[in-house]
């Protein structure tokens, strides 16, 4: 399990809130198909990363290869 700290709230500028934890988790799953835990904490996003037996690399690197394109936008 890792935990990976996100860039700072969505307009940049104001702490994270949990309403945008939940929004980017969910989008997380609607758009690169992958499950993950998103929570704020003091004014950041954080990203819970689990991995299982039954994940498959490829799960990985598209998480890995999407979530900067999704975080952008």
């Amino acid at each position: 399990m890792r935990i990976i700290p996100l860039p700072a709230g969505p307009s940049g500028n104001q702490p994270a809130q949990a309403a945008d934890a939940v929004r980017l988790r969910e989008r997380i799953s609607d758009e690169l198909r992958a499950e993950v835990a998103v929570n704020a904490w003091n004014g950041r996003l954080l990203l819970r990363l689990c991995g299982q037996i039954y994940n498959r690399p490829d799960e990985y690197e598209r998480l890995a290869e999407g979530l900067p394109k999704l975080l952008r936008s």
